[in-house]
């Protein structure tokens, strides 16, 4: 961590980074009391020092505040000439602060008072920093107020590998959160609190993107997403614990999976979301097709497979019916055929084709939803489009995520080769939802959440990024 250079003495410190002044009284054309510092010598013992042009007969009054309470505007009177003065009524293992201010007494004429400085113990120190995402660029700084008599908080800024972004913003002593509406959508943060008295500091406290930060659904939005956990779990219950605090951030109704190789894996997610769900059992290798959801948000009518002998599927797609406020909906997981061979393309082409067909002859008017990992991009073109079944009836589907297909590669799904290839699909019945400004797609940036990054999510999650859709209605 980058921390400005602070004398420190028994791990205490206080610097001069900002004036702060109260004149009161008579002031004359000599100065205040220069560079006042604070060091404590042992327990109940701090000693004040200070710089600057005396004579024999200036004195300086010390003002001193404790906690909460008003400030002693003559706390004690000190020779000026010595440039020491020592307070024993102190304690240096509790919460409350202790913050002085000195001014210079020459007769009957006073200084203003100098800038103020404080005693911080480390018991003073923010703690319990964490973040939690509120919007795509919004992020909800909270932490624990253990310091008695601050006049607030300091809060700075680390995005990604750049330097900190010192004072990035400030907060009164009133207020335990910090609202960044400018926070990056595609980058770790991190912010770092401190209490500040005056012209010092309490040590910082310091908090990261966690999984636990994560936002996207809400109570009034029908909210689905898709994600291809490669041979899941993967790194066994380090996987599982992983996927359960995403979701569970995400404040999600129905995910579909795919590649979920493991029962007992399966089972595990389940019962550390609380939700219930089902897995297909008919994929060769077993990276079967799954759906889980809460059930206090949605009520399932049924769960099937479809096309279950046709060579274009070698995962037949999985179908879930089911009720979210009042509103029913027919959600179709699907894995498409892999390989940029012709015959690999032909079959996701064959796919499409059938999907289509299917959704046409049996639910000509439901909410429909298809999503998944299909393989495929959907910007190619059309003589090689393997969705042109959808991309051509435009009135009749819409990809919600062709916004991103069609953005920035930062956002796309599959970063390993810089490829969207996870995506979900609408019916015309949903296109006054998604037009909403309430709803919204984005790819699940997970690996922002996690402190190894990239590296880590690839390791222990997947090698796809979920995407998810929010439908406001």
């Amino acid at each position: 961590m980058t921390r400005r250079a602070f004398p420190f003495f028994l791990s205490l410190s206080v610097v001069g980074l900002f004036s702060c002044s109260d004149p009161t009284g008579s002031e004359k054309d000599f100065s205040v009391p220069q560079n006042v510092a604070a060091q404590v010598l042992a327990d109940s013992l701090l000693t004040l020092t200070w710089e600057g042009e005396f004579e024999s007969r200036d004195q300086i009054i010390v003002a001193r505040k404790a906690g909460e309470n008003s400030w002693q505007n003559v706390y004690a009177i000190a020779t000026a000439h010595n440039r020491q003065f020592t307070d024993n009524q102190i304690s240096i293992n509790s919460d409350t602060v202790f913050a002085y201010r000195l001014r210079l007494i020459r007769d009957t004429d006073t200084s203003a008072f100098s800038a103020a400085v404080a005693y911080f113990s480390e018991k003073c120190q923010p703690a319990g920093v964490f973040l939690k995402q509120t919007e795509s660029a919004g992020l909800r700084v909270t932490w624990r107020d253990n310091s008695v008599g601050e006049n607030g908080f300091r809060i700075d800024r680390k995005v990604g590998t750049n330097a900190w972004e010192t004072g990035y913003g400030l907060c009164d002593s009133n207020t335990a959160e910090f609202y960044d509406s400018g926070s990056p959508a595609t980058s770790a943060v991190t912010y770092r609190i401190a209490a500040y008295s005056g012209s010092s500091f309490s040590s910082a406290g310091t908090g990261s993107l966690t999984l636990a930060s994560l936002f996207f659904g809400t109570a009034e939005t029908f909210d689905v997403m898709t994600w291809n956990l490669l041979s899941f779990p993967r790194y066994d219950t380090i996987t599982v614990g992983a996927v359960s605090q995403t979701i569970k951030a995400m404040n999600l109704d129905v995910v579909g999976l795919q590649e979920i190789a493991s029962e007992t894996g399966f089972q595990q997610l389940l019962d550390s979301l609380g939700w219930n769900g089902y897995r297909a059992n008919s994929a060769a290798y077993d990276i079967d097709l799954a759906f889980i959801y809460n059930p206090v948000s949605v009520t399932v009518d049924q769960i099937y497979e479809i096309f279950r002998h046709e060579n274009a599927f070698p995962r037949p797609p999985l179908v879930i019916e089911l009720t979210w406020n009042s509103i029913p909906f027919v959600v179709i997981d699907n894995h498409y055929k892999a390989y940029s061979d012709e015959e690999s393309q032909s079959r996701r082409l064959a796919a499409s084709d059938s999907l289509e067909k299917f959704i046409s002859t049996n639910f000509p008017d439901a909410n429909v939803i298809v999503m998944g990992d299909l393989n495929d991009l959907l910007t190619d073109a059309q003589s090689v489009n393997v969705f042109w079944p959808f991309l051509s009836r435009s009135d009749s589907y819409q990809f919600a995520d062709y916004g991103i297909a069609t953005g920035s590669s930062t956002f796309f799904s599959y970063p390993k080769y810089a490829s969207h290839l996870d995506h979900i699909l609408i019916t015309n019945e949903l296109f006054t939802a998604i037009a909403n400004p309430a709803s919204a797609i984005n790819t699940i940036l997970v690996d922002n959440y996690l402190s190894g990054g990239w590296n880590e999510y690839d390791v222990k999650i997947s090698d796809h990024r979920p995407v998810a859709l929010k439908l406001a209605f």
